[in-house]
């Protein structure tokens, strides 16, 4: 049975072929040697509009008879005209047209940044802050490697250009982090077809199979002993005694306290923590997530070192940081910030300081809150982590919940009210 991806024309070959760039196959015709001076190409390229092989090759001998019939009709015509042995420009043209339709929206040639700026003018606000951020750190390096290969059309990426990108721009990541970085370029490529610039979704950027633990390049595996870590009490006293200067304790010690991400509380304004009856609440007003606005009570066993936030300044950020420099966003402070501070955490030499960092503050609340038996939804409520359970993120929104009771019980470990107040909780250290 003769191979349908092949078939013998004389010396030269009619075949099946999949060119750089494009998605689906596509049938290669050489042209006899009169056509190909006429049309000024040696061979013809018709579409099998198809990406699966198999697919492609049950369609192939149909469309094969029709190039036959089509290239029949061109020769035809060729040798018709008064302009056979030498085709006058007019009539070299129309053969051209007529052999090489314009081609359809799928193989048009569109420009990467194109669609990056539709996708970032459609599609961007819809997403989170920080999901934006990683979404445009992957484009970032998308373009600037795309530019030492001179590759400015998205057809001309394939799934071999894509892996390429990876293991060299990526080398030493997880795969948990590429998979995150090729799904949101994966969304700016859909994009071309969400607007009509393309006929099919590509599938060049998805299922490539990487593996969460697996550092990219390396073969290493990241194993569980490598994950961030909670701070321990001895860690906290530390910290709040030697850390400098005065307002980096104090963003560890709020954050301790409330379970807010480091951003969240460099951003907090000076109105945001109020004297109600029961105590101090801090209105949080997220980075991350929708479920990251919130208001989130302080224990009473901490009154002290909260009331000397509070009137240590009447306006502007709660905690005043580099006041003298000037920030184009509050993200772009809070990540100076949060560099800063682990800066010098690190100098401190912790003994676990490789696998913390602040955000190791919310950790430990979590774990305290966890050590002290609150539910799981409540502990969710009081950090802005999504609640999806179908009980309790469905049907309940935490409306009834006493989130005040909920985080008095971190007062009741001693252990970790005794490492907080002896380090920053007196009065002598808030002068």
């Amino acid at each position: 049975m003769t191979d349908p991806a092949l078939i013998q024309k004389g010396t030269q070959m009619v075949k099946m072929v999949k060119r750089k760039g494009r998605n689906n196959w596509e049938i290669f015709y050489p042209l006899p040697a009169d056509l190909r001076v006429a049309l000024k190409t040696p061979a013809l390229y018709r579409t099998l509009a198809t990406g699966d092989r198999q697919e492609a090759a049950n369609r192939y001998p149909a469309r094969v008879v029709e190039i036959i019939l089509e290239v029949a009709k061109l020769k035809q015509r060729l040798t018709q005209s008064p302009f056979a042995v030498e085709p006058k420009q007019e009539a070299q043209q129309e053969l051209q047209k007529a052999a090489n339709p314009p081609p359809p929206p799928t193989t048009k040639s569109i420009l990467i940044k194109d669609v990056i700026e539709a996708w970032r003018n459609d599609l961007k606000p819809q997403l989170s802050k920080s999901t934006q951020e990683e979404y445009e750190r992957a484009i970032k390096r998308l373009l600037t490697w795309s530019k030492t290969r001179d590759l400015r059309f998205i057809h001309e990426f394939d799934r071999k250009t894509v892996r390429e990108f990876v293991s060299e721009t990526y080398h030493g990541r997880t795969g948990k982090t590429v998979k995150l970085a090729l799904g949101g370029l994966r969304g700016v490529w859909d994009h071309a077809f969400t607007v009509g610039w393309t006929d099919d979704k590509s599938t060049i950027w998805s299922n490539h199979n990487y593996n969460d633990r697996m550092k990219i390049g390396t073969g290493e595996i990241k194993t569980d002993d490598q994950s961030e870590l909670p701070f321990s009490f001895d860690d906290i006293r530390t910290l709040l005694k030697e850390l400098e200067p005065t307002g980096f304790k104090q963003l560890i010690a709020l954050a301790l306290i409330t379970g807010a991400r480091s951003s969240e509380i460099a951003n907090a304004k000076h109105e945001h923590l109020s004297l109600r009856e029961d105590g101090y609440w801090l209105d949080i007003h997220g980075t991350k997530t929708q479920n990251a606005r919130r208001s989130v009570p302080i224990p009473r066993a901490f009154d002290l070192f909260v009331g000397s936030l509070q009137y240590q300044k009447t306006e502007g950020y709660l905690i005043p940081l580099f006041e003298e420099k000037e920030w184009d966003n509050e993200r772009d402070r809070a990540r100076y910030i949060n560099k800063e501070i682990n800066r010098k955490r690190r100098l401190l030499n912790l003994p676990n300081t490789q696998r913390q960092g602040v955000h190791s503050t919310r950790r430990t609340y979590i774990e305290l809150l966890e050590g002290e038996e609150v539910p799981l939804g409540t502990i969710k409520l009081l950090v802005g982590h999504k609640r999806t359970d179908l009980t309790i993120g469905t049907y309940s929104k935490g409306t009834y919940v006493n989130l005040r009771k909920a985080v008095e019980h971190l007062a009741l470990n001693q252990d970790f009210v005794r490492a907080f107040n002896s380090s920053i909780g007196r009065s002598d250290d808030l002068e």
